[in-house]
């Protein structure tokens, strides 16, 4: 399959597609929802990279993963994307996790976010936003979006590519997570895919 410029110009279509199929004027949606068969078979190597064959954290690491684990919805504790980057043997958790995404996405791993409006507007305006979550998965993004403790809030869904460099630690697995540093992130690569 080509590659194309735009890393989520098939998740775009995947959900004007179904917005497209759920007002009755488009056709069926792909069984996965909004991942491309390519995006989706990526995303599942990457499960495979980051997690399943991953060496096992030294622990320190592996307690500021699971301290940081909800962090898809900012549930988990922040401090441990700051206290993670002190431990020992950190720096050869961070070149393994950034080498296994190049070899899954090379130097562009599609990334996907549910946030406040707030927060998407202080980043718009250059903000210092430090680490925050993402997943690899759009739907997960998507489905914070919707979740009932942000009902009647303001949430934007969006898209962004970054460098593996930019990754800061693993998050939970069942989200796809990753975190990576926003202020790494220009803010000009956003995508909006959805308003809530």
């Amino acid at each position: 399959m080509a590659r194309t410029s735009d890393p989520h110009a098939a998740t775009v279509k995947a959900w004007q597609t179904r917005a497209r199929a759920g007002s009755g004027s488009g056709s069926e949606t792909q069984s996965r929802g909004d991942f491309s068969k390519a995006a989706a078979e990526k995303a599942a190597r990457a499960d495979d990279k980051i997690w399943e064959t991953f060496p096992e954290p030294p622990e320190g690491i592996a307690a500021a993963e699971e301290a940081w684990s909800g962090g898809v919805a900012d549930f988990g504790d922040r401090d441990a994307a700051y206290l993670i980057q002190n431990m020992k043997g950190y720096f050869d958790y961070r070149s393994e996790v950034e080498a296994r995404l190049r070899e899954v996405y090379g130097d562009s791993v599609p990334l996907y976010r549910s946030m406040s409006e707030t927060q998407f507007e202080d980043w718009k305006n250059g903000a210092d936003m430090g680490p925050k979550s993402f997943s690899l998965d759009p739907m997960v993004a998507k489905r914070w979006a919707n979740f009932a403790g942000n009902k009647g809030k303001a949430q934007v869904v969006v898209a962004v590519s970054v460098d593996p460099s930019a990754i800061v630690m693993r998050g939970k697995r069942e989200e796809q997570e990753l975190v990576a540093d926003v202020n790494e992130i220009s803010f000009h690569t956003v995508k909006t895919l959805g308003r809530s």
